[in-house]
């Protein structure tokens, strides 16, 4: 169980690196402009980690 909830976390994660990268490219009805350049760091940042982590959980696990 504790796979599938990782593997989960993995692909909300994708998603959200796919749309924040959407965001950054100007394809949808959001935009961050070139001024808010640090936010789409972060957020591009953030997802990287995240998705990191939880495959660090999944193939990190001794059973």
């Amino acid at each position: 169980m504790y796979t599938v909830y990782c593997g989960f976390g993995v692909m909300l994660f994708t998603f959200y690196l796919a749309y924040d990268t959407k965001t950054i490219l100007g394809g949808g009805r959001m935009e961050i402009g070139p001024d808010d350049y640090i936010v789409a760091v972060v957020q591009l940042y953030v997802d990287i980690i995240q998705i990191f982590l939880y495959l660090l959980r999944i193939f990190g696990r001794a059973d």
